[in-house]
């Protein structure tokens, strides 16, 4: 999918599934298969995900006191990484206090200059053995 899409992009929310057991705490148990299918999503898309802050799980369910389910269902991806190249971003999960997941804040700072440097000669290129060559080819 990466090589279909010739922009970055960035996508954020509920992907309903976890990568694996350290995203999930409770009686519940994982479906291995969804677990695979995510990581086979983000290797297709090729996505990176964007560091994160905050909440370390972003989805809490608690039917009954002792059934409390904590998983990390939310998150945000960079497509290639393209956006993190170009600025400073991270993911805020901030706590949740009347919903069942966390809300997302994206953070871009820092925007990087990616202009072309003026060229600078070195006077130590001129103590090459191979100078002349290289300029006759250029």
């Amino acid at each position: 999918m990466g090589t279909l899409v010739s922009s970055s992009w960035l996508v954020l929310g509920d992907f309903n599934a976890v990568l694996g057991a350290h995203e999930s705490l409770g009686l519940h148990s994982l479906a291995h298969s969804s677990c695979e299918d995510l990581k086979s999503v983000i290797e297709f898309c090729d996505f990176i995900g964007i560091r994160s802050q905050g909440a370390r799980f972003t989805y809490a369910m608690s039917r009954y006191p002792c059934s409390r389910v904590e998983r990390r269902l939310d998150r945000a991806l960079d497509s290639e990484g393209c956006i993190s190249c170009l600025c400073d971003i991270s993911c805020e999960a901030l706590s949740r206090r009347f919903l069942d997941h966390c809300l997302l804040v994206i953070r871009l700072s820092d925007i990087v200059n990616v202009s072309p440097r003026p060229f600078r000669f070195q006077s130590m290129w001129l103590d090459h053995p191979d100078i002349m060559a290289l300029v006759r080819r250029i």
